[in-house]
């Protein structure tokens, strides 16, 4: 069976429930209508030919092979305005492709940056965007842009990985010599995902991940007062800036090795040195730091494309002037602890623990350590693609 009829998909729209994480980032999107916040969007450049008819249809494939890619999202029509979320049968990516070969560089990078940066309508818009800038027959640029509610870091791998199979399986199918290739059948589903969370956390399991949180988290939080050069808005714009910096080979060996000799992990060894530096600025000796996790419990949900991530909340404790040693043994109990009882949404969890929210800051937890470990081979790049760089 070629990977083209595999794909093909039958039936009409279907309701999935929307998981805690999905409830979250659409109350986000009513709130700030037409941010750009929760765009996953990076570009790509291509020296060399591009089969564009090609890769259009390899992106239709993966439309039609994963349901998030082919969703929309709405407001339901019963009382509370619940969001609801509709499969649709058939709904092709936005597809843009343009001649920019007589374009200044600073105009192809300000178009690329709009195609990339430019927010979904959640209702009405596919949620998967792909722009094609043409410099020249062997110089392309390519931007891939999708809505964080339909996906994740781990999605953007299945995403590259599975549409580089697909844009080769169909380059040149009258070719005898052409590659053949084909994606194995999906496993599960994101509807399955959710409804199995759900279940989990409706009995014994549920209750007794809360309660670890809500001891883990209980006592009086406060909330980590950076210092900064102007007021904080009433409201969180989440205009910014960019910072980057580079540890050398040497400093990393360094931080690896003593990890090791510690028994943990180097993101441990990171999280240490970064609670440090936030005690350094606020003076506070319970610092929250927020985490994002994978959420995928189950093998079958590794090829799936969906909003899976999860933030769990490591807590800093710098009460009694802890020396290194002592403190990333706490930091590796603290990691351990949270990382076992993970699998409680982060969006229930601040909803139980924040009821009166604050809206110009984040509840709970107000920066994130991500720690993202490019691998080879297909995900090449990849860290690069999720972080916009």
């Amino acid at each position: 069976m070629s990977s083209t009829a595999r794909l093909r998909s039958t039936g009409g729209p279907s309701e999935v429930p929307l998981s805690s994480g999905q409830r979250a980032l659409w109350f986000l999107d009513r709130l700030a209508p037409g941010s750009s916040a929760y765009v996953l969007a990076g570009a790509l450049r291509i020296a060399g030919p591009l089969d564009v008819p090609a890769l259009r249809q390899a992106f239709e494939l993966l439309a039609k092979r994963h349901p998030a890619l082919r969703t929309s999202f709405s407001a339901g029509g019963g009382t509370g305005n619940e969001p609801s979320q509709r499969v649709l049968a058939e709904r092709a990516p936005i597809f843009v492709e343009e001649d920019a070969a007589a374009w200044e560089e600073a105009a192809v990078e300000a178009r690329l940056s709009e195609l990339a940066w430019s927010p979904f309508d959640l209702e009405r818009d596919p949620l998967l965007r792909v722009g094609v800038l043409h410099r020249g027959p062997y110089d392309h640029r390519v931007v891939v842009a999708l809505h964080h509610i339909v996906a994740d870091f781990w999605s953007l791998g299945v995403l590259l990985g599975e549409l580089s199979v697909l844009y080769r399986a169909t380059c040149d199918p009258g070719d005898p010599g052409a590659p053949r290739a084909s994606l194995p059948p999906l496993r599960s589903s994101y509807a399955e995902h959710v409804r199995r969370q759900e279940l989990r956390l409706a009995g014994p399991d549920g209750e007794r991940l809360w309660e670890f949180w809500r001891h883990e988290l209980s006592g009086r939080r406060r909330v980590l007062d950076l210092p900064s050069d102007r007021p904080r808005p009433r409201l969180q714009t989440f205009r910014g800036d960019t910072r980057s910096s580079r540890l050398d080979a040497e400093r990393t060996d360094r931080l690896r090795a003593l990890a090791r000799e510690q028994r943990t992990t180097l993101f441990a060894a990171l999280l240490a040195a970064f609670q440090v530096l936030l005690y350094r600025y606020t003076g506070e000796e319970e610092i929250l730091v927020g985490s994002p996790t994978a959420g995928r419990s189950s093998a079958a949900a590794a090829g799936l494309i969906g909003y899976f991530v999860n933030p769990v909340v490591l807590k800093g404790d710098l009460a009694g002037d802890p020396g290194w040693t002592e403190l990333l043994g706490r930091v590796r109990g603290t990691v351990l602890a949270a990382l076992a009882h993970r699998a409680f949404p982060f969006p229930r969890l601040a909803e139980r623990l924040v009821p009166e929210r604050d809206p110009s800051r984040s509840p709970v937890f107000q920066v994130m350590l991500a720690f993202e470990q490019e691998r080879a081979g297909r995900e090449r790049g990849l860290a690069a693609l999720a972080v916009g760089e």
